[in-house]
């Protein structure tokens, strides 16, 4: 960050410190899904166990960020922290892929849990993301009711 103050007559000086930012993102995907356990055994009502299988390509817009200096760095009186270099608005396609296991507790109540892995070709982003493509890993978990 930059520190500009009075005292040294405004001359910008430059000093690596640790700065907390968010960037908010909406990822869309169109996903192709294939139901292993009706693929592998018999489709019957009674099984409990269900392996559901997606994966597709994913649109990811990138619309804000939010960044502040981390709170253990000081702050010195009369100082002006400016972060260089913040992400603006832009989209990226990729491709993403995971899996749903489920089970069921009886015909209308199921547990899930659902690992989602999506690589999107890197926005431009300051030097800590210096790959050329992004990674980003999700898992939901949740209670589903079935109709």
């Amino acid at each position: 960050y930059n520190l500009n103050y009075p005292e040294a007559n405004n001359i910008p000086t430059h000093k690596e410190g640790l700065w907390n930012r968010k960037f908010r993102m909406k990822i869309l995907t169109l996903d192709y899904s294939a139901n292993f356990t009706n693929l592998f055994s018999k489709s019957f009502f009674e099984k409990r166990w269900n392996l559901e299988v997606y994966a597709g390509p994913a649109f990811c817009i990138m619309h804000r960020e939010h960044s502040k200096l981390a709170d253990a760095e000081r702050q010195q009186p009369n100082h002006k922290y400016v972060l260089k270099g913040k992400v603006g608005r832009g989209t990226a396609w990729g491709a993403n892929g995971g899996f749903n296991l489920s089970y069921r507790f009886n015909e209308n109540i199921s547990a899930f849990a659902s690992p989602t892995f999506y690589v999107f070709r890197r926005f431009s982003m300051p030097l800590e993301m210096t790959r050329k493509a992004m990674f980003i890993e999700n898992i939901n978990f949740g209670i589903q009711y079935n109709l």
